[in-house]
């Protein structure tokens, strides 16, 4: 019973120190944000996205068998 209260209590604790601590991010660079590069899975295993803005121009980059997860920009 105690570990069960210690656990709500650490929990609690947590989750009021998330507002607080969620700031808005700011880009190192002055301007507009750049793409977005994501992995997410689909049937024929992880494939590589972009993403320009909120919700546009969606593509997959990778079609391999298996998985294509860690993009990388160059």
């Amino acid at each position: 019973m105690r570990e069960r209260i210690l656990q709500w209590v650490s929990m609690s604790a947590c989750l009021a120190l998330f507002p607080a601590a969620a700031q808005p991010a700011h880009a190192t660079v002055p301007g507009h944000n750049g793409m977005i590069a994501f992995a997410a899975k689909t049937g024929t295993g992880y494939q590589i996205y972009t993403l320009r803005g909120k919700d546009h121009d969606l593509r997959q980059i990778t079609n391999v068998s298996g998985d294509a997860v860690q993009p990388h920009w160059s």
